[in-house]
């Protein structure tokens, strides 16, 4: 029997200040390229209105949405997709972002 788990990694690596896309970082892109991994793409909504960059205490009231997009296989990658693949991360993000200009966004 083979053991599976499941993990999240914030592929931006930290909130950002202004609630645009940080840059992305290719660590998580290589983790999963090197395990074989399926990557579900997460869009995180209005996080900034109950949890304001720079606090530690969450507001009371607000909506937050998580979306989950479509998974992405990376069984059959190699280390030499990462930049594609981590463009394409990107690509998604900022799609889902321009859809909703007013909405905040993060991508875990």
């Amino acid at each position: 029997t083979e053991d599976k788990a499941s993990m999240i990694i914030s592929i931006e690596g930290k909130r950002s200040v202004d609630g645009n896309l940080s840059p992305y970082k290719r660590g998580p892109v290589l983790i999963a390229i090197q395990t074989g991994a399926t990557i579900v793409p997460v869009i995180v909504r209005g996080t900034r209105q109950v949890w304001p960059y720079g606090d530690w205490k969450l507001k009371v009231g607000g909506d937050v949405t998580v979306q989950f997009l479509p998974g992405i296989e990376t069984k059959n990658m190699t280390l030499e997709d990462r930049f594609d693949l981590t463009e394409r991360l990107r690509d998604l993000a900022e799609r889902e972002l321009y859809k909703q200009l007013n909405t905040d966004i993060h991508v875990m």
